[in-house]
């Protein structure tokens, strides 16, 4: 027991390990702003259509009569929409960032290993080597999401259709 605590602590400390690691090498930051800010952009703009599409969506959804009734069913319903898009969107948060920085992976594996080693890849660089490795890691990532949606599908189906 006493094991799995510290492993999962270990497990726990990486992420402010790394950011520590980042925030004493400046060299880093393009390599690792530049695919966060692409998806801070993304789910803002996904966040913005939202929010300004759920009420009409909710709208056509619930026909709101004269009672009060209605009206509350309306915002409970809003308020679960909005959970749910917060958790739906929280999750695949990573997912989808990691699909940005997948091409940028072999960029900061590389400067992170000149930085510890001290010296530079005794490799010569190849731009046709790279562009394959970037399209590799993104494949993978795409396949990853994929499948990943496609577990989240089948569940929302099962948990709409629980006789199935």
């Amino acid at each position: 027991m006493v094991g799995f605590v510290s492993s999962a602590f270990s497990g726990f400390s990486h992420p402010f390990r790394g950011v520590k690691f980042l925030i004493g090498r400046p060299r880093l930051w393009p390599f690792v702003a530049i695919p966060v800010g692409v998806n801070i952009v993304l789910y803002s703009v996904a966040a913005w259509f939202f929010s300004t599409r759920i009420g009409d969506w909710l709208n056509s959804l619930i026909e709101r009569g004269e009672g009060w009734f209605w009206e509350a069913l309306f915002y409970v319903l809003a308020t679960l929409a909005l959970l749910l898009l917060l958790i739906f969107a929280g999750y695949t948060f990573t997912l989808v960032g990691n699909l940005i920085l997948s091409p940028f992976n072999d960029l900061i594996s590389e400067r992170v290993e000149w930085m510890v080693n001290g010296r530079p890849d005794e490799t010569k660089f190849n731009l046709s080597q790279v562009m394959s490795g970037a399209l590799r890691a993104f494949t993978t990532a795409l396949g990853r999401l994929t499948l990943y949606l496609g577990g989240f599908l089948a569940l929302l189906l099962l948990l709409l259709f629980p006789p199935v």
